[in-house]
Order: structure tokens, then sequence, then C-alpha cells
């Protein structure tokens, strides 16, 4: 039998260049496992499930009225 490959979230390190891949349903690294950069050099590649971002992606007004 053959293995299922299991899908996988992708971050780019824009300290070292190099790809991280860790599995859906796992945490953004804390650090680049590859040269040890804090978190916050690491960022999304994919755009992910179904998630529609923020507030689920409704055109939400946040100005008071009055």
């Amino acid at each position: 039998m053959s293995e299922v490959p299991i899908p996988k979230k992708r971050f780019y390190c824009t300290n070292c260049g190099r790809v991280i891949e860790v599995p859906f349903g796992a945490p953004k690294p804390h650090q680049c496992p590859y040269c040890g950069a804090h978190h916050t050099m690491i960022h999304r590649l994919d755009r992910g499930g179904f998630g529609r971002g923020w507030r689920g992606g409704r055109n939400i007004n946040l100005q008071k009225t009055t």
C-alpha cells in the first residue's frame, strides 16, 4: 500500500531564504529550524484552507456612526 501524503503549510524564512513545511493543524514555527531566525521573519507562502481571514471576510464598517 502506498502512503497518502499529509497536506502541509509552507512558510518562507526571509533570513535564510529556505522554505519550511509543517503539517496542517500545527502552529507557525517559533523560529526557523535552519537558521534560528525569530518567528517574525517567517511568512506564510500558501493561502491555506477555507478560512476567509479576519471576521470571516465580511465587509464591516468599523467607524462610529453618530
